[in-house]
């Protein structure tokens, strides 16, 4: 396996310079594994922005000009505006018609895509669990056998449309033993904080900037429920993060996410997208017993569906087809 970058942080330099010379490095391995006459897939990973499908779209016909065989994994949530009208799927299209394969992170994307019309093979290859996180979800939790306080835990880039505003919202319905932790930072933290101090819920709302390492492992044993009703992500990796910690999770019944939490399970899902939705949903988990049955669900859950060898196996699939020649 050759790993190539194609992009690196910052403005010109960072982005145009790395993709040209991966150029370079996508024909020198090309070259060196057709001269030991092996089968060549280019794996391309995609995000929602132009220029990165403007990167992969001339690296994928490159590819296939040089008889490889292409994939496109798509991760960026931008992919759901581009399937929105008939002109933009047009356009959808074309970038996409270098790829032998497309990749998606969850069932919802591929019936998405299927619905808008694209014929390509779709295979469904979610974001694997760290190892580190494996290794967690296969401890168990030591669960605080008390139900109240509780404590809830929101760790997200604080931006619009992840919904932590409506978290926020929800506290003010809830009864003064719940506590909310919100960490991360982002452009709409001023904005949070207004409303924190708006609805007079200081003494019951605490922001702890980001956190990392440590830091943030101490809040996942601190906190009882994992609250995210996002309607923003493509996939949501703080959701099995959360799940392989043993905390039952809360969101919104939106797009991928019901891929990802087992509804009544390892998690509640408010199918209506309101803070009352979101209070109802984190008051049926105040009780410490049916917080530890979704939790000891929800780790079983990660292992089985995310874990890094059963998601190797869904891309082994792809590899197997490419050899038989079904692709």
């Amino acid at each position: 396996m050759s790993y190539i970058v194609t992009h690196r942080s910052g403005r010109f330099v960072g982005k145009f310079l790395p993709f040209v010379a991966s150029i370079r490095l996508l024909l020198i391995s090309i070259f060196s594994a057709r001269r030991n006459g092996r089968l060549i897939i280019v794996v391309c990973h995609v995000g929602g922005g132009i220029m990165s499908m403007a990167r992969k779209y001339f690296l994928g016909c490159l590819s296939r000009f040089m008889g490889a065989k292409v994939v496109f994994q798509l991760h960026g949530f931008e992919v759901n505006s581009y399937l929105s009208s008939s002109k933009s799927r047009r356009f959808f299209s074309y970038f996409i018609a270098p790829a032998d394969v497309v990749c998606v992170l969850t069932p919802w994307w591929r019936s998405y895509l299927q619905t808008a019309g694209i014929v390509k093979p779709i295979f469904v290859i979610p974001n694997p669990l760290p190892v580190s996180w494996e290794d967690i979800a296969l401890k168990p939790r030591a669960y605080c056998e008390n139900d109240a306080p509780v404590t809830i835990l929101t760790l997200s880039r604080l931006e619009a449309g992840k919904g932590v505003n409506d978290v926020i919202k929800a506290m003010s319905l809830l009864p003064n033993d719940f506590r909310l932790v919100i960490a991360g930072t982002g452009s709409a933290e001023a904005s949070l904080r207004d409303l924190v101090d708006s609805l007079e819920l200081n003494e019951r709302v605490r922001f702890c900037g980001w956190v990392s390492g440590e830091n943030k492992q101490e809040l996942f044993d601190q906190c009882d429920i994992f609250a995210l009703p996002t309607r923003y992500d493509s996939f949501g990796m703080g959701f099995l993060e959360a799940l392989a910690n043993g905390l039952p999770v809360v969101a919104y019944d939106w797009g991928p996410v019901s891929d990802i939490i087992l509804d009544n399970k390892c998690g509640l899902l408010a199918t209506e997208y309101s803070p009352p939705a979101l209070a109802e949903c984190i008051q049926r988990l105040k009780s410490y017993k049916i917080r530890k049955s979704y939790g000891v669900c929800g780790k079983r859950w990660v292992l089985k569906s995310f874990s890094a060898m059963n998601v190797a196996t869904e891309v082994n699939k792809i590899m197997e087809a490419f050899e038989d020649e079904n692709l």
